[in-house]
């Protein structure tokens, strides 16, 4: 699978252009896209037809997949900025790790992290601390780990009463599921 990134886009003129291991630009209409928010050097996932001068862009999309909910909107007041960097921080020494397994407690969902299958227990933990709600799959693949923005903690302004001290994490799986756990703290730790 080659990697793509978004290397120009432009909503007003709807128009952007792709670079790839073996192409050093492809332009493609918005019309191909899914979304209308890429930023210069996102991931996306494009489907192409045709070879050489027809070569043609048949779908692009992002790999980090966009939230919207359909079930209307809550009312959500954005995570307190201390909390927000606390978990921005925890959150980004979260992501890229190989294997990733989630154990939910009484007192914590605990996120395990390692690059060898787990063989010696896990290299790291996320903690989500004291969780007040909790939306995740009994099976889950997690790709993308994120503190929850605007549009996430609305949505689950619907589903309970969210406050500025309540840390929402959205966990995203290997097929663009969103998972949601709104927990009073977090905690990154490595464990070798």
């Amino acid at each position: 699978m080659s990697t793509w990134r978004i290397l120009e886009w432009s909503r007003e003129r709807g128009r952007g252009a792709i670079t790839g291991a073996h192409f050093d630009r492809v332009e493609f209409d918005a019309s191909r896209a899914d979304v209308d928010d890429f930023t210069i050097g996102e991931l996306v996932h494009v489907e192409l037809e045709g070879s050489g001068s027809g070569l043609r862009v048949r779908r692009v999309r992002p790999d980090l997949p966009r939230f919207s909910a359909n079930d209307g909107e809550g009312t959500a007041p954005p995570l307190d900025g201390a909390l927000g960097v606390e978990a921005e921080e925890a959150v980004a020494a979260a992501n890229g790790w190989i294997d990733v397994r989630v154990e939910l407690g009484a007192n914590a969902v605990r996120i395990e992290f390692d690059e060898l299958n787990f063989m010696y227990g896990p290299s790291a933990v996320l903690e989500l601390i004291a969780p007040r709600y909790v939306e995740l799959s009994t099976e889950i693949e997690v790709r993308y780990i994120r503190v929850a923005g605007p549009a996430m903690r609305s949505y689950l302004a619907t589903r309970m009463k969210l406050s500025s001290k309540d840390i929402a994490i959205v966990l995203i799986d290997e097929v663009d599921r969103f998972f949601f756990v709104v927990a009073c703290g977090i905690k990154f730790t490595p464990t070798k």
